[in-house]
Parts: structure tokens; C-alpha cells; sequence
């Protein structure tokens, strides 16, 4: 499987700056934290996360990468969905209220959700794509 890594480089000081490497894994666990915030107001388990071995320090204090304002803008930018889902298991779309959808768009609608739940950018689902058929056509 790829694991498509993106590189995002901050700069905290003149003169300095800082290459983060985020995976895949990471992209989904910080969409996550978003989503549990959202929904409940409590983040996750931050043990649990892939982002919990990417810790910064000036020294006296530690910080946590996924929070630094310039890492959350370039992942919010990637991640800016359509839809949501609620704890109960419901789902609907950012403003707008199922009043206002033609039900007929409800199966495209569907795959729009189960698309943005994947995490994947769509340079992301072309290159898997194309990955898969270079294995098709190598067995």
C-alpha cells in the first residue's frame, strides 16, 4: 500500500525552519481530534495518536506539532469537508439543512460522505488507483 507523506515545512523563527513529515495516518488522526472536539467538545486519547511522538520544545515547555496554528491552517485547508457526521450515526452537510437538498441527490450525496470519511485527497485516490492497476497488470 502507499503511504503518501506530505511534507509541510513552518517557519517559528527568522532564520529557522521546520520540515514535518505527515503521513496518512496522521491527516486521519488529526480529522479525527476535529471531529470528536465538534461533536462532544473532548478531544481524543492523544496516547493513541499518531501525532504523539511529534512534540516540539522551546526549552521549558513542550508542545504538541498538531497544534501549532501554521500546521492546523495546511491541514484544515486539505481537509475542508462538505459533510459531517453526529455521534448517533446521523449525517447531513456544513449550512445546509436536508429541507434545502432535492432527495434525488441523496445517493451522490452518500458517496460524497463516504469519500470525505476516507481522508484521502483525490491526488491521493489517483495515485492509489494507479498503483493497483501497475499490481493488476504485474500478476
Amino acid at each position: 500500500m502507499i503511504k503518501n507523506i506530505r511534507e509541510i515545512a513552518i517557519s517559528p523563527a527568522p532564520g529557522m525552519e521546520v520540515h514535518i513529515q505527515v503521513s496518512d495516518q496522521m491527516k486521519r488522526d488529526f480529522r479525527r481530534c476535529a471531529e470528536l472536539a465538534a461533536e462532544s467538545g473532548d478531544g481524543p486519547d492523544c496516547n493513541a495518536c499518531s501525532w504523539r511522538n511529534l512534540v516540539l520544545s522551546n526549552g521549558c515547555q513542550e508542545i504538541a506539532a498538531c497544534t501549532l496554528p501554521e500546521i492546523k491552517k495546511v491541514l484544515e485547508e486539505t481537509m475542508n469537508r462538505i459533510t459531517h457526521k453526529k455521534p448517533d450515526g446521523r449525517w447531513g452537510f456544513k449550512n445546509i439543512s436536508w429541507d434545502e437538498i432535492d432527495q434525488r441527490l441523496y445517493g451522490a450525496l452518500w458517496k460524497l460522505k463516504d469519500y470525505e470519511d476516507t481522508g484521502l485527497s483525490p491526488e491521493e485516490v489517483e495515485r492509489l488507483k494507479e498503483a493497483y492497476e501497475e499490481d493488476r497488470r504485474a500478476t
